[in-house]
């Protein structure tokens, strides 16, 4: 049974991922439907992944596209797109139009959710966001082209060796300090939109979790 979901919320995550990865990137996307008629869109970047869960109708098995496979969908407000994979393409139907898509063959595998997390106020994005801004993204160094995130002390510090910004009292689930690389994902509109007032932070082996909603 093909797959269908709004073409609003492929334009929501496309935007997202613009703003989680380099312009010359091209990261795998890959739509995961569960039984339950919901959809995760995953995004594999080079140091990064991003997740969004929306609503479907419709099983498919799990299938992967590129990131700039994205963009070919046409912004129709309110429009729904019909996904259906075949063996190395995808089939896309939206209204009257119809196009095939290459299908990528390699489908990642997402960590698994952290078993502890800690929980912190919707501020914490904007926290994030102005860290980032304060690192240096061209610079080498991770200390200085990422956020450290500081258990012991519960400081978030962005420096880019010139200016250097500190946020306290977070909540981490860690004692030591942890690297994560600085993004424009968290300033995004996109996600202070999203409906919650907490935003969760965990660690799984080298990875940072962040969920929002």
């Amino acid at each position: 049974m093909p797959l269908t979901v709004k073409q609003s919320d492929i334009n929501r995550f496309e935007r997202l991922v613009a703003k989680l990865t380099k312009s010359s990137e091209n990261p795998t996307i890959c739509f995961i439907p569960s039984n339950t008629g919901t959809l995760k869109l995953c995004a594999f970047a080079k140091d990064a992944i991003l997740t969004m869960t929306v609503s479907k109708q419709g099983f498919v098995d799990t299938f992967a596209l590129s990131a700039v496979s994205l963009k070919t969908f046409a912004a129709k407000k309110g429009s729904d797109v019909i996904l259906t994979p075949q063996k190395d393409a995808v089939h896309v139907q939206q209204g009257e139009e119809q196009r095939w898509l290459p299908r990528e063959k390699q489908v990642n595998t997402l960590p698994n959710c952290p078993k502890q997390t800690a929980t912190n106020d919707k501020r914490l994005l904007d926290v994030l966001h102005q860290s980032a801004r304060c690192a240096d993204p061209a610079n080498v160094k991770t200390a200085l082209n990422g956020l450290c995130l500081r258990g012991a002390t519960s400081q978030i510090l962005g420096t880019s060796g010139v200016q250097l910004v500190v946020h306290e009292h977070f909540a981490f689930p860690w004692k030591e300090d942890v690297i994560t690389p600085a993004s424009k994902l968290f300033g995004t509109k996109e996600l202070k939109e999203i409906d919650t007032d907490e935003v969760l932070l965990g660690q799984i082996n080298d990875w940072v979790y962040c969920r929002s909603g």
